[in-house]
């Protein structure tokens, strides 16, 4: 799959229905596109054909390119073609495909990778702009006219013209003969010849002609027309009335209604007329070239804006043009009534389902009903009619008719305030797991959880089983079992499973559990703690697994970075944007099977529900396609003849399909050196190296997961002939030297396997550094921030573990180290809202571009920085002491203070300021126990805070006092949050930086008394 292609759109969207003066609502349409960037040639496509291999062939303005629903290849005039702007396609029932150009007419004959162009009279230089292959014989349609091409046994083309009309479009007429239109009108060439020309109405010129069954749909330059028993007429259902629309392609959908490519949009037949589908509708441009129907009943479109293709697969996607609220939908619940409730980071969405799978909003639940926070990480439900909201600040409890009837926080007793997963109990008990934490709500109190390595857990995600067990999913720490009997245990990487974030744990029948991982994959609990491992050498689409459904079919749902994968036990089978996926990655923990047994799943861009599992399985079956045969690079022929020696024989083949395409699996074997298949995931060139002489059969198979090998083997036979000492002749006069020649030979040999082995392991060398390469691509673009290029948190997870470690080595055993500590900044933009508010979004995000420019400028190359989120950073300065602070901050606040920040293309520049907190780790002497580094860094959130307050423009540094107690870390977080200014007053902490309170024992300006907080 393409991680570069656009997302489908799907948008239910109420179309002119183009018979009658009232407006109708089309089907929702769902559509995935596909440019330039996905392997197009070139963005606008003007020609659409599929060969009898299933290959999906796009003529461009920039060439042409085959598409197997994995791949473009591309065809240009550096490929043979004699005009890179193709406007026809069309190909034989041997497999030669024709390509039609502005400046004549080319062919490719499988399996070659290059294409000729016959010196035909009056072809050659034409502007062909239709093809139609009827029996052994090839129509084209030029502005010069219309001529008819024959080959012979030999492939050697011969071409004679048939009439000097301009002839922009072809259809067979079903009596051998064919339907012909142009500029000047249509007319009909049989056995007899040319018949008259049919003049159409207002003199218009034909551009698209459609042969359904009796009836000739025909497209005009301006409007859609009939022809039907001798007649011509307005297409019925078309309102006459309405602005030209010059029709350039037809087709028939898997409805058997007409669709029609116009210059305005997609014209689409239904009962009560037509309705004109655009951009609203999700194409990705109203300006069409080209419709098609390919064999597995998907319609393809052609665009100025690339090729679309209305997706129709096994699950429906909704939008915020659906009726969802925001596209990153966090977590997922269902009421006692059958209502979804969406938790997304604006607050809480509810709504209703109905037979038609349409989404109907009952009402929403955001900062306006009192919740503190608008993020909403999951949902539970007590009791009928009410809600337990786990929130990033805060546990919100709801009922329905009253609204918010309590906020929990810390000073209820939850260990911390950022709220991620909950779990309701039998009797009435409430499982809370927080970021500091996890606690039990009962009765209506928060009380300490009773068992010691649940309560300090960060746990992300709780599940219970239906016997009873509890599972944890932890960020850090693995995977956690609460047994019956009231034990503990811990599955991490010395159990086997894993010690990276668990993001979701789904039970299963058996008492066992799945668990998602953040890059280790998909592991499976058993219920005795046996555990197993699923990766991508299994068939998972990918390791990151953000979600995890157990179904009431046994079936084991996991959505990654990837796309989702389902296991029933035997293959994975994977789902991608051609089955309906709105994105390829999901959100963590947002999957849910209703009580209706429907499945939803949650991803970045939207909300999905699997519709059956019919669609799985529809199509064609893949037949796999040797399309090229390579020896030194050059093509060979089937059944060809190499001379001894040939080297780096490669055979490319793949199976074009566009339903469930990652599903497909591949085996391959090479007749006549081993018999036994070899199977791999992915279809990649087969390469071999100085075969001996002998007769050899390349076979390749291709098979959805789940089903059998087929019976249909793609082969390509050919010869190595023996050099010329193996002759028989030779071989008699050798006979007569061989006891001189033994030891000449055995040499030989012995450098010939040599030389074999050198050129197989280069080429293993090759692959595998070209398999890192892109390895490393996919790792930076995990770890960087799309809008400032600087690292995001997921690197920060991942980095920091290890410069903590390498601080706790250096401060171990007492001795004085030099440049063992580590420094963290948080940098807060001042006043970002109302760069927003005043020069608007663009602006804001062409401020944090340029901070993001400061920042590198100003930290050492040791050093690194991280979006933390909106205008906020976070600099992790490393190998160095605690005296840097102030240096790092002064530097940091004086390069900001004197840079322009250019917010538009005019030019228009601002001054910009900045507030910074530091705090180093370890955060008190060398007390490497302490504070942990995300609590280090919730010291400088407040250390920012207490800038802001002291006039921005500054710096705060907060250090722990040396040789003081800080009792433990929780409490002390919760002082420090309260109150920074009593701890610095009694000494346990210690301020500095320019912008320090005067007076530690009064509030900050313009702040209450014992609160932390900053705009």
């Amino acid at each position: 799959m393409f991680g570069s292609r656009r997302a489908p759109t799907r948008l239910a969207t109420c179309a002119l229905l183009l018979g009658a003066a009232t407006a109708a609502c089309a089907e929702p349409q769902q559509f995935r596109h596909y440019s330039a960037v996905d392997g197009l040639p070139q963005a606008q496509v003007t020609a659409l054909h599929q060969d009898r291999h299933g290959f999906l062939w796009a003529g461009t303005f920039g060439g042409l390119g085959r598409f197997d629903g994995r791949a473009f290849a591309q065809f240009t005039t550096a490929d043979g073609l004699s005009s890179n702007t193709v406007q026809a396609i069309a190909s034989e029932a041997d497999g030669t495909v024709w390509a039609g150009q502005s400046r004549g007419l080319c062919l490719l004959r499988a399996p070659r990778a290059r294409f000729e162009c016959p010196d035909l009279a009056g072809i050659a230089q034409a502007n062909v702009q239709a093809l139609l292959v009827v029996g052994d014989a090839l129509w084209v349609g030029a502005r010069e006219g219309l001529y008819l091409l024959r080959r012979d046994a030999e492939g050697n083309a011969d071409a004679e013209t048939v009439v000097d009309d301009d002839v922009a479009a072809l259809a067979p007429d079903g009596e051998g003969g064919v339907w012909v239109g142009g500029r000047q009108g249509l007319r009909r060439i049989g056995p007899a010849g040319p018949g008259p020309m049919l003049a159409l109405r207002d003199g218009a010129g034909v551009r698209a002609l459609l042969r359904d069954g009796e009836r000739l749909w025909i497209g005009t330059d301006s409007g859609l027309l009939l022809y039907r028993h001798g007649q011509v007429t307005d297409a019925p259902g078309l309102d006459p009335a309405l602005p030209a629309l010059e029709v350039r392609g037809l087709a028939l959908g898997p409805d058997g209604r007409l669709r029609a490519a116009t210059r305005l949009g997609l014209l689409h037949a239904q009962e009560e007329g037509f309705v004109l589908l655009g951009q609203e509708s999700g194409l990705a441009n109203d300006n069409l070239y080209a419709v098609l129907r390919d064999r597995e009943d998907i319609l393809w479109i052609a665009s100025d804006a690339g090729l679309s293709s209305l997706v129709d697969g096994a699950f429906v996607g909704y939008g915020e043009r659906d009726g969802l609220w925001q596209g990153f939908v966090r977590a997922l619940a269902e009421d006692e009534r059958g209502r979804l409730w969406l938790g997304t980071r604006r607050g809480v969405q509810v709504v209703a389902v109905d037979a038609a799978g349409r989404l109907h909003e009952q009402f929403r639940i955001t900062h306006e009903d009192g919740l503190v926070d608008d993020r909403i990480y999951d949902i539970e439900f007590p009791a009928p009619g009410e809600a337990l909201l786990a929130t990033g600040n805060g546990l919100a409890h709801w009922r329905e008719g009253e609204g918010l009837l309590r906020l929990y926080t810390e000073d209820d007793g939850l260990p911390g305030n950022g709220v991620r997963a909950l779990q309701p109990l039998p009797g009435g008990d409430v499982f809370v797991a927080t970021r500091g934490g996890m606690a039990t709500l009962r009765d209506g109190a928060v009380v300490p959880i009773g068992w010691p390595a649940l309560a300090q857990a960060q746990v992300i995600s709780i599940n219970r089983g239906d016997d009873g067990r509890v599972w944890f999913g932890a960020l850090q720490g693995g995977l956690l079992r609460l047994d019956r009997d009231g034990v503990v245990r811990r599955f991490d990487a010395a159990a086997g499973l894993s010690d990276e974030t668990i993001w979701d744990v789904a039970p299963d029948r058996h008492g066992g559990a799945w668990a998602g991982s953040n890059g280790d994959g998909l592991f499976h609990v058993a219920a005795d703690g046996a555990i197993s491992r699923h990766t991508r050498r299994d068939g998972l689409v990918d390791d990151f697994v953000w979600q995890v459904l157990v179904d009431r079919g046994g079936s084991v749902w996991a959505y990654t970075n990837r796309g989702l994968s389902r296991f029933d036990g035997g293959d994975f089978s994977n789902y991608g944007l051609d089955d309906g996926l709105l994105d390829q990655e999901g959100a963590a923990t947002a999957a849910l099977e209703t009580a209706a047994g429907d499945r939803w799943f949650a991803s970045n861009d939207g909300l999905m529900r699997y519709v059956d599992s019919e669609r799985d399985t529809a199509g064609p079956a893949p037949v796999a396609v040797i399309h090229q045969a390579l020896a030194a690079g050059e093509p060979i022929v089937q059944d060809g003849a190499l001379q001894a020696g040939s080297r780096s024989l490669e055979f490319h083949f793949s199976a074009p399909l566009f339903r469930r395409n990652p599903d497909l699996l591949y085996r391959y074997r090479l007749r006549g050196a081993d018999e036994a298949w070899v199977e791999m995931r992915a279809n990649r060139p087969i390469a071999y190296a100085n075969l001996g002489p002998g007769r050899y059969v390349f076979e390749a198979q291709a098979r959805k997961a789940g089903q059998p090998w087929p019976q249909s083997t793609a082969a390509f036979g050919f010869e190595v002939r023996p050099p010329p000492w193996q002759t028989p002749l030779a071989r008699g006069m050798l006979a007569l030297f061989a006891v001189l020649t033994v030891w000449g030979l055995v040499r030989l040999r012995i450098r010939h396997v040599e030389a074999r082995r050198r050129a197989l392991q280069q080429l293993v060398s090759e692959r595998t550094r070209a398999l890192e390469q892109a390895n490393d691509r996919l790792e930076h673009a995990s770890f960087t921030d799309p809008l400032t290029d600087l690292r995001n948190r997921r690197f920060l997870a991942h980095q920091v573990v290890a410069d903590v470690a390498e601080v706790r080595r250096r401060h171990a055993g007492g001795a004085a180290h030099p440049n063992r500590d580590m420094i963290f900044a948080m940098v807060d933009v001042d006043h970002f809202k109302r760069i927003n508010d005043t020069f608007g979004h663009a602006a804001g995000d062409r401020v944090l571009r340029t901070y993001a420019e400061v920042i590198r400028a100003v930290i050492r190359e040791s050093d690194y920085a991280v979006r933390w989120g909106g205008e906020e950073f976070l600099l992790v300065a490393r190998h160095t002491e605690a005296a840097q602070c102030g240096a790092l901050a002064t530097r940091l606040v004086e390069r900001v203070r004197a840079t322009r920040f250019v917010v538009d293309d005019a030019g228009t520049a601002i001054d910009s300021t900045c507030s910074v907190g530091l705090a180093r780790f370890p955060f008190a002497g060398s007390d490497v126990a302490g504070l942990g580094w995300e609590q280090v860094v919730d010291v400088c959130d407040a250390a920012v805070y207490l800038a802001k307050a002291g006039g921005r423009d500054g710096w705060v540094a907060i250090q722990g006092a040396p040789g003081v107690d800080l009792g433990e870390p929780a409490r002390f977080m919760r002082r420090l949050k309260r109150d920074p200014l009593a701890l610095a007053a009694e000494g346990s902490i210690v301020l500095s930086g320019t912008r320090c309170p005067a007076d530690p024992d009064r509030p900050a300006p313009g702040r209450a008394p014992g609160a932390v907080g900053a705009t």
